[in-house]
């Protein structure tokens, strides 16, 4: 993540700062112009030098001290990082000599800086901190150190200039050579393995041997131990010990796990991230210490200690008692669940949200009572939040194991029917530990689970906060938008013209605009009559029409009208089976007619008016597809689940499906309406687009124009977008420009075409869509 961070800031700075790194460089030669010749190329030279003497000591040192393997990977990180600057500098030509990776189709030197950091990242783990500090040092000075010698040029000491544009170039391209050489390092590190980072039994002895607490026994405990390594011992004085030690690793993952939860989720509830390993470990002492003295059953802490590997341990007299996660269903009587919930209150009363209370995390000793451990994730807090989401923990890890019933009864009678309410609106999946959310299943699981806590305990409505920062969708919106602008925007070459283009809109052509939008509607809903074989009203059809143009809106490749129209035919007394097979039948017959208009325009003036070869699949990709079609049926029907599937659910829908179909062919009224209303939908939208062209002034022809809207508007189809919002825009306007339309005229009036295709009608939409929910007609 690091080196891909600082790949791309290095690609940013020669296209954002190309002016500030000019600056730089004109600075240092100015500054530098009355020095002697041989102190202004020093700092290349000595940055020359040091690359190939650290590289050579490297070498030597690996190979003296018979570290085969070490070496091996050290040069292999060196290649890749070598083959990966030969990838930017061949794929990215141009934008590889403002990096300075390139200068007149040469790799220049300072490329090799890459290889610098791709070593010392591999062999980090086998160096200690205070050579690998200097060792950084010197990378950064083979790095940047080139660039020091700016505008040198001599002719009496034998030595290439340094012009300050190579300068330039070298200062550029040293922060993306950076990046490229932690990205090397880490991938043959993943690859290859490096040693840990955890430290040994002979370091925790030592560790805790300085702070007075000698061993006698020390072994690795077997215990789910989250972001820490466990271990059992004896200290001298007979008193057993778990210890639990965290390294650099450790804080690396929860530092990555913390960042994946700002970035992921609106209220994660984390507070920033500990600065240092050691104020980490020591937040967790201090909650266990005040948890104790709060009269919470926790372990006592014998010793916080530091080791010499850079990690830290936590000492705590050992409990022989197991976890509830260890415990039979049998064995968690209500008694046992009870004292779960006391200490949870008492942990409520104390303000301290444990934020992981699993039940891997609550200790039974022989007496029955009950232990709380691990507070490595918890807060001191009197936010309600927080102590409200170990509720839904406990609530969620207690029913998973017992039934529902009797952890919701026994939850309700300890801490009362108010603190259990609090809990359920955080029972969601974004909240839960994973281990909760492996013992109760899949996401829909634990969405049942609350309802049925929710019913047991009398509450009947359950109030959700949002948790997701975006969706899946939301992040397909955001990139197709994005690409969009870029694409948009790198064809504008004068606003001055963008504004022209807008400024002298003809305001009846918009007026036919929007009038054929309207039509569109209407021969959608003639379709939608003639797809069924029931008699459905014109007025109530036209509706669903408006509402599905704002339901496409909240979904992809249409499916949000393709449900709008089957469950308007389903409340009209459709079949269900006859509602998706009349709306799969519009939506292909939609397509066939589109295609059909396309190809038929082609066919008669494609050749000339719009000279654009369409791709044709060969016969053999034909072939291809009905092969695997074929291996895939004769897959499912040899299984006895494929086998059941096909009977029980498949062929009966094909059947209804096929009965409903026939009986539309059948009549020719029907098949009229359907056919003639996709051909309304089709062709208004095209009148649209050319009348959105004859607004803006853009001098094509009408088969010119038509045709590339036919063409473009298939992007949709495969859209990731609501609507192909973002993919339409940008491939009709490359579609015009591609034949002869300029830019900012062509972006205006699609701009045009769209807003009264697509914006227009959501108020229309979103208003039609309340209306037939108010009616139960949706």
């Amino acid at each position: 993540m690091v080196g891909l961070s600082l790949l791309g800031v290095g690609f940013l700075i020669p296209t954002v700062f190309n002016d500030t790194v000019a600056g730089v460089v004109r600075d240092i030669v100015d500054h530098t112009s009355t020095w002697p010749d041989v102190v202004r190329v020093a700092p290349a030279l000595l940055a020359f030098v040091a690359h190939a003497g650290l590289m050579l000591a490297l070498n030597v040192w690996l190979l003296t001290t018979r570290h085969f393997r070490r070496w091996f990977v050290m040069n292999a990180a060196v290649v890749l990082s070598s083959v990966l600057v030969s990838v930017l500098v061949m794929s990215l030509h141009s934008l590889a000599q403002g990096l300075g990776f390139e200068r007149d189709g040469e790799t220049i030197f300072v490329a090799s800086a890459a290889n610098v950091v791709a070593a010392l990242t591999v062999l980090r783990p086998w160096i200690e901190d205070r050579p690998f500090r200097r060792l950084a040092w010197l990378a950064l000075f083979i790095s940047f150190g080139g660039a020091l010698s700016a505008g040198f040029q001599s002719s009496w000491l034998g030595l290439p200039p340094i012009p300050e544009d190579i300068a330039g170039a070298q200062l550029s391209g040293a922060v993306a050579l950076i990046g490229v050489g932690v990205v090397a390092g880490s991938i043959v590190a993943l690859a290859f393995k490096t040693p840990s980072q955890l430290p040994g039994a002979d370091a925790i002895r030592a560790g805790l041997a300085r702070h007075g607490c000698a061993l006698t026994e020390l072994r690795p405990a077997s215990v789910d131990a989250r972001g820490s390594v466990p271990w059992r011992g004896v200290m001298s004085d007979g008193r057993q010990v778990f210890i639990k030690t965290l390294s650099i690793e450790q804080r690396a993952a929860d530092l990555l796990y913390r960042l994946w939860r700002l970035a992921s989720l609106r209220r994660s509830g984390d507070r920033a991230p500990f600065p240092s390993l050691r104020r980490a470990v020591e937040h967790e002492a201090f909650l266990a210490l005040t948890a104790r003295s709060q009269d919470i059953r926790t372990p006592p802490l014998i010793s916080v200690g530091e080791l010499s590997e850079g990690g830290f341990l936590l000492a705590y007299e050992a409990n022989d008692g197991r976890t509830m996660a260890e415990l039979a269903p049998a064995e968690i009587n209500d008694d046992v669940l009870q004292r779960a919930w006391r200490e949870l209150s008492q942990l409520r009363a104390a303000g301290i949200a444990h934020r992981d209370l699993r039940l891997a995390n609550l200790l039974v000793d022989d007496s029955g009572e009950i232990w709380v451990v691990d507070f490595g994730f918890a807060e001191l807090t009197m936010d309600d939040e927080l102590l409200d989401r170990d509720v839904a923990q406990l609530l969620a890890a207690t029913a998973s194991v017992v039934g529902v019933e009797r952890a919701t009864s026994v939850a309700m009678a300890t801490v009362g029917r108010e603190v259990v309410a609090s809990g359920l609106s955080w029972l969601q999946p974004l909240t839960l530990g994973a281990a909760t959310r492996k013992s109760i299943g899949r996401d829909r699981d634990i969405r049942h689970l609350r309802d049925q806590i929710g019913r047991a305990a009398g509450i009947e409505e359950v109030e959700l906060p949002e948790l997701k920062r975006f969706t899946l969708r939301q992040v397909l919106l955001l990139g197709s938008l994005a690409a969009a602008v870029v694409i948009i925007g790198g064809q504008i070459s004068d606003f001055g013209l963008l504004w022209e283009s807008v400024s002298r809109l003809d305001l009846r052509l918009v007026g036919l605009v929007l009038a054929g939008s309207a039509a569109t509607y209407v021969g959608a809903t003639i379709a939608v009559m003639g797809s069924v074989p029931q008699r459905v009203r014109f007025q109530g059809t036209f509706a669903a029409q408006l509402a599905a143009s704002f339901t496409n809106r909240l979904a992809p490749a249409g499916f949000g009208g393709m449900a709008t129209n089957v469950r308007y035919l389903v409340r009209r007394g459709v079949p269900v089976a006859t509602a998706v097979s009349a709306v799969g039948l519009n939506a292909v017959t939609g397509l066939v007619v589109h295609i059909t208009v396309l190809l038929g325009l082609w066919l008669a003036f494609g050749s000339t008016a719009f000279p654009v070869r369409l791709p044709v699949p060969s016969a053999r990709t034909l072939q291809l597809i009905a092969a695997a079609v074929v291996v895939a049926s004769l897959a499912t029907y040899l299984t006895a689940f494929g086998r059941r599937l096909v009977t029980t659910h498949i062929v009966p829908g094909l059947r209804t499906a096929v009965s409903s179909v026939v009986a539309v062919v059948r009549t020719p009224r029907r098949l009229v309406q359907l056919l003639a209303g996709s051909a309304i939908v089709t062709l208004a939208y095209t009148f649209a687009m050319i009348w959105s062209l004859r607004a803006v002034g853009a001098d094509i022809g009408l088969i010119d124009a038509a045709l590339a809207y036919l063409a473009g508007a298939a992007a949709a189809l495969v859209a990731p977008t609501p609507g192909g919002l973002g993919v339409v825009e940008a491939t009709l306007v490359a579609v015009y420009a591609a034949i002869g339309v300029p830019a900012e005229t062509g972006i205006v009036a699609v701009l045009l075409f769209r807003f009264a295709t697509y914006w227009a009608p959501i108020l229309p939409g979103w208003v039609a869509l309340n209306r037939l929910t108010r009616t139960h007609q949706l």
